[in-house]
């Protein structure tokens, strides 16, 4: 008996054994499946987190880009503000070495209608009406405006 005995205990442990391996097998089946999901789950985020950093970058660049834009439109503004100034200086110190000729004009011309003594009209031919040839740094329409303001000028002195 003891040799139908061993072949029971063996077969139920034979048994047990396989109830065992396809209880594992299950279980290995299901942590396998889980396995599967958990990669898709982190592949998905690690998908997600790469198409994040990929907009965060071209924002950056983006940003840059349009930073670095308003920056060199803001330098060339102020370029053009310094140009305009700096012409804007030559003209008004042109314009005062202007009212200065001007003025030193009129005056000379006071002076010579004040001191000149009354002098007899006569017709000016076109050779008298043309100006000194002396060099003015006024320009001639500057010049021709001037006369005729000395003409009044001298009318009402």
């Amino acid at each position: 008996m003891s040799l139908l005995l061993a072949n029971v205990l063996s077969t139920m442990m034979a048994l047990a054994s396989l109830a065992a391996l396809i209880v594992v097998g299950r279980k290995a089946n299901e942590t396998i499946k889980l396995g599967k999901l958990l990669a898709l789950r982190v592949a998905a985020a690690s998908n997600g987190l790469e198409r994040a950093v990929k907009a965060i970058q071209s924002e950056r660049t983006d940003l840059g880009t349009a930073l670095a834009d308003e920056n060199n439109k803001l330098e060339a503004r102020l370029a053009e503000t310094q140009r305009v100034r700096r012409e804007m200086d030559e003209a008004i110190e042109e314009l005062n070495r202007l009212r200065k000729a001007l003025t030193r004009d009129i005056r000379h011309a006071r002076n010579v209608a004040d001191s000149a003594p009354q002098r007899q009209e006569k017709i000016a031919t076109p050779t008298e009406q043309s100006l000194p040839k002396e060099k003015n740094a006024l320009p001639v329409f500057v010049r021709r405006a001037v006369r005729k303001a000395t003409v009044e000028l001298a009318g009402q002195a």
